[in-house]
């Protein structure tokens, strides 16, 4: 099967797809994800998406709307009790008790296999790759909203992810790191404070 760059594709043996931006070699398509994900895939593992299914999809529902006989809506209008609806128009509303605001905070797990389909294939380097674009996208939403704090589940591991992360971390202002609860994730998370 040929395949263009823009092509949408779903993947043969999984859920999920998205557009080809680019090759490596014949074998290989880079593929965007919804999210905003490029990940490397096998090309015999993907499928160009169907035209129909896609007009299908785009095609306004037509909804029929009941005839109604004007007597009975008339009736039904006579039945509204006019008084009590000005009644409770005129009452004046409650006040708002403002409500303290409370700090928000996330969790974001990086383990790969929370992140993508399948990685299959894919080496070390395109693994941490795509795990670190979904740290600064996790990272840049959180202070974009304000957030007070974000923890980040990297694992144990060899301690790349980690170390590539606080490489990260080092270059935002405005925030500070330590590691996350011993109790809660062992060595393997990065707690992240938002000022």
């Amino acid at each position: 099967m040929k395949f263009n760059i823009g092509d949408q594709v779903s993947f043969l043996n999984e859920p999920g797809g998205g557009k080809i931006t680019a090759f490596k070699g014949k074998a290989s398509a880079m593929v965007m994800l919804d999210d905003g994900l490029e990940i490397p895939y096998a090309v015999e593992q993907l499928v160009h998406k169907s035209k129909q299914h896609e007009k299908q999809k785009d095609e306004p529902k037509k909804i029929e709307i009941p005839q109604i006989d004007p007597d009975v809506f008339l009736n039904e209008v006579k039945k509204i009790p006019i008084e009590k609806v000005i009644r409770e128009k005129e009452k004046p509303l409650p006040k708002k008790v403002s409500k303290s605001r409370t700090p928000i905070e996330d969790e974001v797990d990086l383990h790969i296999e929370n992140l993508l389909p399948s990685h299959r294939g894919m080496s070390n380097g395109e693994i941490i790759d795509v795990q670190l674009r979904h740290f600064t996208k996790a990272l840049d939403n959180a202070i974009r909203n304000n957030y007070s704090k974000i923890v980040f589940i990297h694992g144990v591991g060899k301690g790349r992810l980690r170390e590539e992360i606080i490489a990260l971390l080092n270059t935002y202002s405005g925030i500070s790191y330590r590691a996350a609860s011993y109790e809660l994730y062992g060595w393997g998370a990065t707690e992240v404070l938002i000022r």
